[in-house]
């Protein structure tokens, strides 16, 4: 688990610890990119059949990155400060119509609350598990990632690597896959450990 950001003051309802109830936050839409980041929050409960009981949620995974400098959202119609890059991962999240549901864990948990926040990540494998699908931002485009992740994409993707022989487009995406590589979100403790009990 990273740690916590010094969060703004907004006032979360706690969560019934006695169940397996988590918070979901609902990212509306803009046409705008640039609009700010608004967002409301709710309380679902797990059932025995956990993917069947919650609806369909998307699960974050990133890196908080600098808790010193935060940038607000509207969250419920409050202050919620979260990181830039969290902020940034959110603006390119955002659709232009309809919403999506998320699980992101510098939100959905009240980080100033210590016996909640070690409650929810005693859960986060079966949050991250019952998702019906898990997102990973890694990071603004930067020294052409883009072009790593477009071969990703590549129904040939397998092959990309061992082709890129030339000076061209896999040849770049080649050079740009060292960097793409170190960047913070494979450092993580918490992506080790899922790697391991794959």
């Amino acid at each position: 688990m990273q740690h916590p950001p010094t969060i703004s003051a907004f006032q979360y309802t706690p969560l019934d610890l006695s169940t397996s109830s988590i918070r979901l936050v609902r990212l509306l839409p803009s046409d705008r990119i640039s609009a700010p980041i608004q967002c409301e929050i709710f309380h679902v409960q797990f059932g025995e059949d956990e993917r069947e009981s919650q609806p369909g949620y998307v699960a974050l995974s990133y890196v908080w990155g600098d808790s010193t400098t935060l940038v607000d959202i509207s969250l419920n119609g409050q202050p919620l400060g979260i990181t830039e890059n969290l902020h940034a991962a959110l603006l390119q999240l955002r659709k232009r119509g309809g919403d999506n549901i998320f699980w992101i864990d510098a939100i959905c948990i009240d980080q100033s609350n210590p016996r909640e926040r070690g409650h929810q990540v005693q859960r986060m494998y079966s949050i991250y598990e019952s998702a019906v699908q898990v997102i990973v931002w890694l990071g603004p485009q930067e020294e052409e990632s883009n072009l790593v992740m477009e071969y990703c994409r590549s129904p040939r993707s397998e092959a990309w690597l061992e082709r890129a022989t030339g000076r061209g487009r896999q040849f770049r995406a080649t050079l740009a896959l060292v960097p793409l590589l170190k960047r913070s979100w494979f450092r993580r403790i918490w992506v080790r450990r899922m790697k391991k009990k794959k």
